[in-house]
């Protein structure tokens, strides 16, 4: 799907809107609806406003509060599941380690489980576009 010139402008505004609210806002359903907004418009809108701006690391902050997790989750399989190409490539692994990375201090490190260190070294690979 093309967007518009127009709908560049648009969604430029909304992108900044969602920025600012996720950034400066300590209301819990401003954020979380926010996220869910956000989530709607992963799909379509330019790439370069998720791997240009400080959109990923936003959305990477939020997953290790519980009351945004699954939102945040939502939202950041949503850009895995993006074809981009190798032009986003380096953003792209940036997200999934540090995401990793939050995922083995949150919960790995909770948990003596030998097999969760073959599941997260697979999903790591797994998230990977090669």
């Amino acid at each position: 799907m093309t967007v518009s010139s127009a709908e560049r402008s648009e969604f430029q505004f909304i992108h900044e809107l969602c920025l600012y609210v996720l950034s400066a806002s300590q209301r819990t359903e401003l954020i979380r609806a926010t996220l869910s907004t956000l989530h709607a418009f992963l799909s379509w809108i330019p790439l370069g406003y998720i791997f240009e701006s400080p959109l990923l690391e936003t959305l990477l902050k939020f997953f290790s509060v519980p009351a945004y997790r699954n939102l945040t989750l939502q939202c950041l399989s949503e850009v895995a599941a993006l074809t981009f190409g190798e032009f986003y490539n380096a953003q792209y692994v940036k997200m999934c380690n540090v995401f990793m990375v939050q995922l083995q201090d949150r919960y790995l490190s909770q948990h003596a489980i030998p097999v969760l260190n073959f599941v997260s070294g697979y999903l790591i690979f797994s998230l990977i576009q090669w």
